[in-house]
């Protein structure tokens, strides 16, 4: 059973490499430039606010669940392993695919509007998906029509001209 969680959970599934995996999370739990800038700016904007803490906490996005009883888990499997009062629309997944390839795409799982339905992003994307999927600033569909031709969302296009 997957646990409750307040943050979104990040499940490994694929225990074969450790390095891999660590550096995974890592990059996971950094938040992008943009996004630190952003955290700067509200800290310095509150800054007559009480001080409520370390910021860099509350920017990790995802629970780590490290533990082997989820190894070789597929998509159905974790389906049904979601509690009826699961309070998150998706999961992020570490699997075989995110462990072989060089760019490590993580599974993500929708369990809301089509549960099963997925699609996969690399590390880097991870905090944009999360932060925008869970306050519905965004869609399912703003990401997932996205991917690139290999299935995977790096980000969205430059419309920049």
């Amino acid at each position: 059973m997957i646990p409750i969680t307040n943050r979104v959970p990040f499940i490994r599934t694929d225990f074969s490499g450790e390095s891999t995996w660590k550096s995974v999370c890592t990059e996971i739990s950094t938040p992008a430039p943009e996004m630190l800038q952003a955290f700067d700016f509200i800290k310095m904007a509150n800054a007559h606010l009480p001080d409520t803490g370390d910021i860099g906490d509350k920017m990790i996005v995802v629970e780590i669940l490290d533990d082997s009883q989820f190894s070789g888990t597929n998509v159905e499997q974790l389906l049904k392993d979601v509690p009826s009062e699961f309070p998150h629309t998706f999961l992020f997944v570490f699997d075989q695919t995110s462990a072989s390839q060089p760019d490590h795409p993580i599974l993500v799982i929708d369990l809301f509007d089509q549960p099963g339905r997925t699609f996969r992003a690399i590390p880097s994307e991870i905090h944009w998906i999360e932060s925008n999927l869970s306050i519905s600033n965004m869609d399912w569909e703003d990401f997932a029509d996205c991917v690139d031709e290999d299935g995977v969302f790096r980000g969205f296009p430059d419309t920049a001209e």
